[in-house]
């Protein structure tokens, strides 16, 4: 009765049959997800531009990266439009904080003019940033009116309750600060307005 094993004819088989069998393991097919997956971007890049390159491919795969494109912008965009409405509620409670809470040397309704810097301060950094990015999805704009409408705030903003203690000279940092975003702002909107005109 036989045993099963194998037998091979000669040395070589016997050496090549393990490769054989490896080899046809590797031959199952693979998933497209799993081989996108795996894809560098690099080689997702070079696939697109081979498939952009196609006639008939083409034209098809540049239809899908142009709606991409443009969701993709809609959603920055709404994201951005999201962190400066999150920023101008920000201002408005702490505004509105200070405001239910003036008290100066155990006076109530009075208020030092440079608690509303102190108070409107912490906002600074995060329009600065908002500033930044990319003009497409309308940060700088936005950063702008956030802005304005915090250094009003920062002004004398209510005449006769609360009566104020000190002048504006107390809220010049923040007003230099403030200033130092909106000109920055107006400056990249006319670098940007210089570089389209050279295109």
């Amino acid at each position: 009765m036989g045993l099963g094993i194998k037998r091979f004819s000669n040395v070589d088989d016997a050496a090549d049959g393990p490769r054989k069998r490896h080899r046809s393991s590797t031959r199952a097919d693979v998933s497209s997800n799993a081989i996108l997956a795996n894809m560098t971007l690099l080689d997702l890049q070079s696939s697109l531009r081979t498939l952009l390159a196609d006639p008939v491919c083409g034209p098809v795969v540049e239809m899908q990266l142009q709606s991409h494109a443009a969701a993709s912008l809609r959603a920055e965009q709404e994201r951005v439009q999201s962190l400066a409405d999150q920023m101008q509620e920000e201002a408005s409670r702490r505004a509105e904080m200070l405001l239910s809470n003036t008290v100066v040397g155990g006076i109530p309704g009075m208020m030092r003019v440079s608690q509303w810097s102190h108070t409107m301060r912490p906002s600074l950094e995060p329009i600065y940033n908002l500033s930044q990015t990319d003009p497409r999805f309308n940060g700088p704009s936005l950063a702008w009116d956030v802005l304005i409408d915090i250094a009003r705030m920062a002004l004398c903003p209510i005449v006769g309750d609360p009566r104020l203690e000190g002048t504006e000279e107390d809220n010049r940092s923040f007003h230099e600060d403030a200033e130092r975003i909106l000109v920055g702002i107006v400056r990249e909107e006319l670098e940007d307005a210089a570089r389209m005109a050279q295109d």
